[in-house]
Order: C-alpha cells, then sequence, then structure tokens
C-alpha cells in the first residue's frame, strides 16, 4: 500500500473551513460577483437546511469514515438513498437560482450537501434527517473498498454509523490526477472554491488541475486553510478557447495579483485565443515559461466543442496537428459511454500507428456536484514522489508529455514489456519480450476482461478472476512485430459505474474502464521510436456514434454559455 499521509491537526478541529472565493456567472445577466463569498461550509448559515430533509427534534445520522489502516479519519463522500416508505432526500441547496449540485452548500458543520448525498470533510459530521430507513455508502475513491450499510434513524436522538474503508488497490509510485477542473471562476460554473476542493480530496484525488475558461484559479491555498495539504497539491491550468475548439494547458504562470490570474498579460485571454487556430494555439503554449503539457480537450464533443468534429477529421486522414500537442482526452465525463470511446480509440491508435506519440488521458471536466462529479474519470500518473508537499509543477508536464499515465474510471492497470514501464522507450532487437500486467480495482467496481493491443491490434483477451487480489497479475512471453512497435492495455467490467457516484450524466451507460498508455518498442535499435506500420488505421473498434436528436440538459447549458459557434467557419481565424 502507498506510505501514509497524515492530515494537519487543524483539520481535525470540528466544522474547520476555508474561506473559498466564489465567482458565478455565464455572461452578464448573472448575479455573481467578483469577490462575492459563498455560504460557509461549516454551517448551514442563513441559507437554512434544504427542505425536503424534513425532521426536527435533533434526529440524524453521524457519520464517520476511518482509514482502516491508521484509525484516523479522512475525507469521504457518503451517498445516502431513502428505503421506502421514507420519503426520498435532496441534500441540495433549495436557494440555489443555478440549479441542482451548482454551488456546493454547508447542511451542516463539516458537511456538504449534494443532490444525492454529502461530502465530509473530516470524515466526521452529523447529516439532519427525518426518522426512516437509510442505505449508506461510504467512499473514498477507486483505490479503496467501500462501506455500505442500511441504517435507521430514530424518531429521536442520532444515528451512528462508523466505517473503516480500506485502500485494497495498491498504486505506489503513482497519484491520483483530475486534469480537467471547474470552479465558480470559469463563466460556465459556480462551484466555490473550498466546495471544488472537498469534492476532489473526498474521492482520492491527489493532484487538482484547476482549467477554468481563459482565467487562472490556484486552489492551493482552500488545500492548506482545508488542512488537505498532505492529501493533495492543486496545480494551475487553464482551459483555452481556440478557433476550432478546446484544449488544456498545465501548468501555466499564475500572478495572485491579476483578476485572471495574469493570462491577459501573456495574451491568453478570450479575445485573443479564440481567432488563433490548432496549431499556432499549440505552439505557442508551449513556449510559455512553465514548459506546461498542451491538451485537446473532448475532441468529439457534440454539437460544436470538440477539435476533430469542428475539423471534420477521421482516420485515415492525416491530421494537420499531429504531433503539436501532447495529449488527448481519451475519457472526459461528459463521453465515456462505450461507443464514443470506441471511436476516440480508433482516433488515437491510428495517431501511435502513423507515429506520432501522445499521451491519453481521464479526466472529469466536472462543473457542479451534480451531472459529472469530480475525479471521474481520473487519470493515475507514474511520478517521482507520492508526497503532495513535495511535489512539482513540473512533474505533471512531464508525466504527460511522456505518457506515464493510465486513464480510468475506476480500475487501476499496471502494463510492463521487458521491465519498461508505460511512457518509457525499451530496446528489444529479439523479437520476444516478457510481458507483466496487473489489474485491480475495489469489489464495488466490476472488472471482467483484460484485453493487449499490440501495433492497434488486438492480439489477446482474457478473463478477470473476482477471487484474488490483485484481480489479475499474469507475467509471460509473447512474439513482437518486426520493427519499432507499440503496446497497450486495457481493464474493463459489464455492470455500469453507479450514477450517484460518477454523475447523472449517460447514467447506467458507463462501464468501467481503464487504459494504459503505451509501452513504446525500439525493434530496430537505433534508439529512436519509428514506427513502420502498414496499415496505422484499425477500422472501427466498436458501434458507430451516434448523435442524439435532442441536445442533452449539458449541451442546452452550453449553449447557453459558450460564447463562440465553433461549427460556423466563419468565426474561425483572425478578428
Amino acid at each position: 500500500m502507498k506510505e501514509r499521509r497524515r492530515l494537519s491537526q487543524s483539520m481535525w478541529r470540528y466544522g474547520v473551513l476555508a474561506a473559498g472565493v466564489w465567482l458565478s456567472g455565464c455572461g452578464p445577466d448573472e448575479t455573481g460577483t467578483a469577490d462575492g463569498g459563498g455560504p460557509d461550509l461549516g454551517a448551514a448559515g442563513d441559507l437554512g437546511l434544504a427542505g425536503d430533509l424534513g425532521g426536527g427534534g435533533g434526529q440524524g445520522l453521524r457519520l464517520v469514515v476511518l482509514d482502516d489502516e491508521s484509525g484516523a479519519p479522512i475525507p469521504a463522500r457518503a451517498i445516502i438513498t431513502a428505503v421506502p416508505p421514507t420519503p426520498a432526500v435532496n441534500f441540495d441547496n433549495p436557494a440555489s437560482t443555478h440549479g441542482v449540485g451548482a454551488d456546493g452548500y454547508g447542511i451542516a458543520p463539516g458537511v456538504l450537501g449534494a443532490p444525492e448525498g454529502v461530502l465530509l470533510l473530516t470524515g466526521d459530521g452529523t447529516v439532519p434527517l427525518r426518522p426512516g430507513t437509510y442505505d449508506v455508502m461510504l467512499t473514498h475513491g477507486p483505490e479503496w473498498e467501500a462501506v455500505t450499510e442500511r441504517v435507521t434513524v430514530p424518531a429521536e436522538g442520532l444515528a451512528m454509523l462508523q466505517g473503516r474503508l480500506w485502500r485494497s488497490v495498491d498504486t505506489r509510485g503513482w497519484l491520483a490526477a483530475d486534469l480537467h477542473v471547474h470552479t465558480g471562476r470559469s463563466y460556465d460554473s459556480f462551484m466555490g472554491l473550498a466546495s471544488r476542493v472537498v469534492s476532489e480530496v473526498s474521492v482520492g484525488v491527489e493532484l487538482i488541475v484547476t482549467t477554468d475558461h481563459n482565467i487562472a484559479s490556484d486552489l492551493q491555498p482552500e488545500v492548506e486553510a482545508l488542512g488537505y495539504g498532505p492529501l493533495a497539491r492543486a496545480i494551475v491550468g487553464d482551459e483555452f478557447n481556440f478557433a476550432e475548439g478546446h484544449g488544456g494547458v498545465y501548468p501555466v504562470p499564475y500572478d495572485p495579483a491579476a483578476a485572471d490570474g495574469g493570462l491577459t498579460a501573456l495574451a491568453l485571454n478570450y479575445d485573443t485565443v479564440r481567432f488563433i487556430r490548432g496549431g499556432p494555439m499549440f505552439d505557442r503554449l508551449h513556449q510559455l515559461p512553465t514548459s506546461p503539457a498542451v491538451t485537446v480537450n473532448h475532441p468529439r464533443l457534440p454539437p460544436d466543442l470538440g477539435y476533430y468534429l469542428n475539423i471534420g477529421w477521421a482516420p485515415p486522414a492525416t491530421l494537420p496537428t499531429a504531433g503539436q500537442f501532447d495529449a488527448f482526452e481519451l475519457l472526459n465525463g461528459y463521453m465515456s459511454e462505450p461507443a464514443q470511446v470506441a471511436v476516440l480509440l480508433r482516433d488515437w491508435f491510428f495517431l501511435l500507428s502513423s507515429g506520432t506519440r501522445v499521451a491519453a488521458l481521464g479526466s472529469s471536466d466536472t462543473h457542479r456536484l451534480y451531472d459529472v462529479k469530480a475525479g471521474f474519470p481520473r487519470t493515475w500518473l507514474r511520478v517521482p514522489t507520492e508526497d503532495p508537499t513535495v511535489f512539482a509543477d513540473g512533474e505533471l508536464a512531464a508525466a504527460v508529455k511522456t505518457g506515464r499515465a493510465v486513464a480510468s474510471n475506476g480500475p487501476f492497470v499496471q502494463l510492463m514489456v521487458d521491465g519498461a514501464q508505460v511512457g518509457d522507450l525499451v530496446r528489444n532487437g529479439t523479437g520476444v519480450a516478457t510481458l507483466d500486467l496487473l489489474v485491480d480495482a475495489p469489489g464495488w467496481i466490476d472488472v471482467n476482461t483484460v484485453r493487449l493491443y499490440i501495433n492497434g491490434e488486438k492480439v489477446e483477451e482474457y478473463p478477470v478472476s473476482r477471487e484474488t487480489r490483485p484481480l489479475s497479475h499474469r507475467r509471460w512471453r509473447r512474439a513482437l512485430p518486426g520493427g519499432d512497435a507499440w503496446i497497450v492495455a486495457t481493464a474493463s467490467g459489464s455492470q455500469p459505474l453507479p450514477a450517484a457516484l460518477i454523475g447523472e450524466h449517460q447514467a447506467g451507460q458507463v462501464l468501467p474502464l481503464a487504459v494504459t498508455n503505451p509501452v513504446y518498442i525500439d525493434g530496430d535499435g537505433d534508439g529512436v521510436w519509428r514506427p513502420q506500420i502498414a496499415q496505422p488505421d484499425p477500422g472501427p473498434l466498436g458501434p458507430a456514434l451516434q448523435l442524439p436528436e435532442e441536445p442533452s440538459a449539458h449541451e442546452r447549458t452550453l449553449e447557453s454559455c459558450e460564447p463562440p459557434l465553433w461549427t460556423d467557419p466563419s468565426t474561425w481565424g483572425t478578428p
């Protein structure tokens, strides 16, 4: 297991809270202000309790979530479902003008409310509930087993549930990162800064990369104020608009004295970048003094937010900007259904087999505590240190650029070839390699199939048993194709992830999936990776992607918030 990282004692003062800055607004008609403070997360305050919690008389449910190894409380999420005839509950902010789960709302000391349950800032809090029976799931994310119990809240007094969570998935050498995170400083989000930090840390995210649109936001002060310094590190990034879509860049230079974090001084404000096409934009960002990783976000997100869609690119045509960006989102919280992922896998495999090193990432793209939730999907990054207190921002960019990454919405996979790990180039002129492939996940995530791809071709598929821990660990020898090559592994399940945990968007359609980045094979021994693959396009890897006839609620929201209309090429180019 990972070395335990201790929380500062200040965190355990009951109800401790960071003073988060809130910025709201989706345009000039919204009510948010640049210096407006959201509700105090430590108490319900003037907003009062959510109306349908019912109660009175002081009854409720005290939740205590402990790390099984150390016995110390840990931040956690609790999904609370009423068992009929107990009336359904909603822990959201009834006074919000922005909709369900939009802003993060303190319902009690140390307890943040969400539509389906609560987030426990320290792992210890009391939830006001009417008398009745409830199913409760306690979780700290996909490296940990969950506790699920049925509890009854009495007419008077408190019910008590203490859960000890066991870290069952060994991720030593890796940190869990959410590389696409929005706060209320972004024009399409209303989430308080402290609330956003809690949402990430409560599900085990260790690197929180803020990517508010064309504005730099630093969450590290909230991380420290909440006492989360030993658990997580916040890194300043940006989700930049460009003429044909959206991308991510991190880390970026940050100026705390500037209202936008200093991006205008770098000529990265929206009015400038929205007229710059992809190639020049990627080149410009690579010149930043922070040497950032540059990514393409949700490249096929309809109706008009996907770069690949907007430029009309698909294999086997050549991608004009191949090699100019470091990574792309294979898994995004708004595009994680298997048919959608299959199309992006084909894109990626084609680029790799054409000789382009580009990393595949998983990111939540979370905006709220609702439709897409923090930390699902995520990217595990192989980094020099697991200690967030000494983690350097440049290590994040280096891991992404080299592809030392596993994209996942739950399972964990480690692939080694002749001792080399993902992102590495390993020399092998024998034509036979030793493969080592480990797959694991907690009991609440279904994993049943492992697949191995070499040069885009599925060469092996085998089942996973739930009778061992890790779920699968196989070491074997197999032949390699001649010349330079690449190898990727996936692990998947057939039971959908719980919508209450990952978000209601595509509810019931998101299956567990983890995808490694490649181990690169130097087959000719020249120290350079230049594959010569006759058929780089693997063809369809799953059902064709069908666009919905009606826009989703998320798409309608974006249409009301997003300034440009990328589907109209007349909006591209120079002003």
